[in-house]
């Protein structure tokens, strides 16, 4: 999640995706990660594909997201 967010920060975003994918294999239910992906993939300008991982942190944690 931190590597994540760092690579984030600097606008790699494919890294970051790459980062966040990695969390949630290893704690499917991390809503947060979800959460992130759906964020960077906003920046990316695909809001496709941030809507759909917007909503899965949602479902995992729907008082949060």
């Amino acid at each position: 999640m931190n590597m994540g967010s760092t690579y984030g920060s600097i606008k790699e975003y494919d890294n970051a995706i790459n980062c966040f994918l990695k969390a949630v294999k290893y704690d499917p239910q991390l809503a947060q990660a979800y959460y992130f992906i759906g964020i960077t993939y906003r920046f990316k300008g695909d809001e496709g594909n941030a809507q759909f991982y917007i909503n899965k942190a949602h479902k995992h944690d729907p008082s949060k997201y």
